[in-house]
């Protein structure tokens, strides 16, 4: 919260309008959590991430559907 975002509780629209406005009338803060998100997607959610992650659950679901099916 306020690092790549403004987290609000959930199905509070009191909140949700408070958050929206402050980015709204504060262009610093627009601007600090945008580049701090790009950033965070940069490193986290990169091309060779994702793809690695993806490796690993089919990888996973691959074992663990070639187990089940083994004979018994």
């Amino acid at each position: 919260n306020e690092e790549t975002a403004l987290v609000v509780p959930p199905k509070d629209p009191a909140s949700m309008a408070s958050a929206m406005s402050r980015l709204m009338m504060d262009p610093e803060l627009r601007e600090r959590l945008g580049q701090n998100g790009r950033q965070q997607a940069r490193t986290e959610y990169a091309d060779e991430q994702v793809a690695s992650l993806l490796d690993l659950q089919l990888r996973a679901l691959v074992k663990k559907f070639s187990a089940d099916e083994s004979p018994r």
